[in-house]
């Protein structure tokens, strides 16, 4: 019957190509977007973790994949970095610290201050 329905091609096989922005969410989870701004999620897509038990190689264990380990996270170090973000503020730093983290990590005041200036 398989045969018969490949060689008539009763069925024939369309795509639809669709891509989103995207987050990781609780570990398993990939929350999809309706635009760029990632405001308003249009679905959420739960993934399922491999269950099989994995063996151990040198020592460590292999990890149990999901899809959801290859998309970035929602907090991830994209967004650290925006102008606008402030989830791990580190305040105002004093120039007593400054120097001290200058002598520390074997760089030059200048280059740190340049670096930190809105910590500053």
């Amino acid at each position: 019957m398989l045969k018969r329905v490949i060689d008539g091609r009763w069925i024939t096989a369309n795509a639809v190509l669709g891509l989103y922005p995207a987050h990781a969410v609780n570990d398993d989870d990939i929350e999809l977007y309706t635009d760029e701004s990632r405001n308003e999620v249009a679905m959420t897509w739960h993934g399922l973790r491999q269950q099989t038990e994995k063996q151990e190689i040198d020592g460590v264990m292999r990890p149990s994949r999901c899809l959801t380990d290859f998309v970035a996270p929602s907090v991830s170090g994209f967004y650290l970095g925006h102008p606008d973000s402030c989830y791990f503020n580190v305040g105002k730093i004093a120039d007593d610290q400054l120097h001290d983290l200058a002598g520390r990590s074997q760089q030059q005041v200048a280059d740190l201050q340049r670096l930190l200036a809105p910590n500053l």
